[in-house]
């Protein structure tokens, strides 16, 4: 692990692992992540709208740390969305090019033997 730190280990990408997976298992992978991605855009909507709302609310005016609080949920949100269509989008390139798929999946495996967490083959 260490030499991986360093930049001596295999090159790979993160997202390898799942070029190994059936073209059903990547459609089911791409179908839950788009799913989590609309979720915390949708989450994220509405804690805007609602942040939004309670900053006009004169009654009960907002404290700087609530509006960072909601702020920094906000940002989470967003990222965390990103990062679930990131991993739709992989799934995606996996399934519809399984000759890309397959020769990443070659170089993962070369990667988890390296690090022993796949068993060597031979």
């Amino acid at each position: 692990m260490f030499s991986a730190m360093q930049g001596n280990g295999p090159k790979v990408l993160g997202d390898a692992g799942l070029a190994r997976l059936s073209e059903s298992r990547l459609r089911v992978i791409e179908r839950g992540a788009r799913r989590r991605a609309e979720d915390c855009l949708h989450d994220g909507q509405c804690l805007s709208r609602l942040l939004a709302q309670a900053l006009i609310d004169e009654e009960r005016p907002l404290r700087a740390a609530d509006l960072a609080a909601a702020a920094r949920h906000i940002g989470r949100l967003m990222h965390d969305g990103e990062r679930w269509n990131l991993l739709a989008e992989h799934a995606s390139l996996y399934r519809t090019q399984r000759a890309v798929a397959a020769e990443v999946a070659r170089h993962w495996s070369k990667w988890a033997q390296h690090f022993a967490e796949w068993p060597q083959t031979g």
